[in-house]
């Protein structure tokens, strides 16, 4: 059995603020999930602290990240003498995180002429990893910090609004389990509020 407390301190020690309070939503819907539908926990818990750890890379971009991820995790997990299958098992979960398929993707995509080519959750867990990433994108904070990061790369202020109107709708309409779907549905209808009452003022 991995040690969960050496996982959760290799992400607080390596994420910066912002990253680390995403992941710690992400580990507590992750885990609601999981008791939802049946999923392997301990696989579930240690692919949400270290799903976004490529963040940490200094070579980070937001279309590499997962990809990174896959290489900090593997080293890490086998450090810690960690299952092979679940090592594999939690890699894949790490590079099968990424979406959902938005104009943000495309966009960036397209300056390096990609398409949307992303791998796709395909096992349970996995699919759950993305729907807890999905809620928190369009939760409260998710906004928050989808808005900030756009203006502070230098998107017009309603610009970043609109983007992540686009982001918070297409995670949702992108969720990948039925738990997931139910679990979300009270956050999406506060975003939905949320940007109903700012396009209203």
């Amino acid at each position: 059995m991995i040690d969960i407390k050496q996982i959760k301190e290799f992400a607080r020690k390596n994420l910066d603020e912002l990253n680390y309070m995403h992941t710690k939503n992400v580990v507590k819907i992750a885990l609601a999930l999981a008791e939802k539908e049946g999923a392997d926990k301990e696989v579930v818990e240690i692919a949400a602290w270290l799903h976004d750890i490529g963040k940490s890379d200094k070579n980070s971009t937001p279309i590499n990240h997962h990809s990174l991820g896959v290489k900090i995790a593997e080293d890490l997990l086998n450090k810690l003498q960690a299952d092979t299958q679940k090592t594999k098992e939690i890699c894949h979960i790490i590079e099968a995180h990424m979406g959902p398929p938005c104009k943000f993707w495309l966009s960036e995509l397209k300056k390096v002429g990609r398409t949307f080519d992303f791998p796709r959750p395909n096992a349970k867990e996995a699919k759950i990893i993305y729907d807890a990433d999905m809620i928190d994108l369009f939760s409260p904070f998710g906004i928050a910090k989808l808005i900030y990061l756009r203006t502070k790369s230098g998107k017009d202020f309603l610009d970043s609004i609109e983007g992540a109107k686009d982001s918070a709708f297409a995670a949702y309409n992108d969720l990948q389990t039925r738990s997931g779907r139910e679990f979300g549905e009270k956050y999406f209808k506060a975003a939905e509020e949320f940007f109903e009452k700012i396009e209203g003022t």
